[in-house]
């Protein structure tokens, strides 16, 4: 009987503690921060949350980068006009046109040991990215870690 009783007062004292550890991390961190993003973690990818998050407009949804599910900012939508596009294909157009021979790029294959097995030209590569066009998504939401997607 004094065994069973010893046992109650060891479990019952053990979760008192526990409590009392959450309790004393609930005041240190302060119940904003606490409650402001919650991360999702599955552990089976890369990408936790991408499953979760959603294309469609909600005022809190996961980030599908970090998995944050927060009320994340947002901002409109970038929409790239037909001149825009047109410029890009003209400077695009140019830089190959002024390309010479002298201009491609040189690459060296070699094998693991180092000997070189072939040597190949490509064309230079044009760097500049084409316009942007978020026409598609009503609102572009932003995460805390840098990620930006579209919603409807």
């Amino acid at each position: 009987m004094n065994g069973n009783l010893v046992e109650v007062m060891v479990g019952i004292s053990l979760g008192i503690a526990a409590n009392a550890a959450l309790i004393a991390t609930i005041v240190k961190e302060g119940p904003r921060q606490r409650w402001r993003t919650q991360h999702v973690s599955t552990g089976s990818s890369a990408h936790p949350a991408r499953h979760l998050a959603s294309d469609r407009f909600e005022a809190w949804t996961h980030c599908p980068s970090c998995g944050a599910y927060a009320a994340h900012l947002m901002r409109e939508p970038r929409r790239a006009t037909a001149a825009d596009i047109e410029a890009w294909r003209r400077r695009r157009h140019e830089f190959y046109e002024s390309a010479t021979g002298a201009d491609w790029e040189q690459v060296e294959i070699r094998s693991f040991g180092g000997g070189l097995i072939r040597t190949t030209s490509g064309p230079p590569v044009f760097r500049e990215p084409r316009p942007i066009d978020e026409g598609d998504y009503e609102t572009i939401r932003i995460c805390e870690c840098g990620e930006e997607w579209g919603q409807r």
